[in-house]
């Protein structure tokens, strides 16, 4: 579990429209934040395994955030 110290606030969850993925920056480090239609925000890091592709431009199915470009889908729980 993340220290509070460790936490960084990015933005209202209101600002997170259901299965419309917001890329961030945090540091360095890009960031997908994805709301499902359930309610629920994840956090998976911006780039797609098979290249240098933004999965914040995919699209959400359920927990899976799909590359728009390969078509690989990523589980938003794990």
């Amino acid at each position: 579990m993340a220290e509070t110290s460790d936490l960084v606030r990015i933005c209202p969850v209101d600002d997170v429209q259901a299965e419309s993925p917001l890329r961030i920056i945090i540091g360095d480090e890009p960031i997908a934040l994805v709301k499902t239609a359930d309610g629920q925000v994840h956090a998976i890091g911006d780039r797609c395994s098979h290249g240098d592709i933004s999965l914040a431009e995919g699209f959400v199915e359920g927990c899976t955030l799909e590359c728009w470009a390969h078509g690989s889908k990523f589980d938003l729980t794990t």
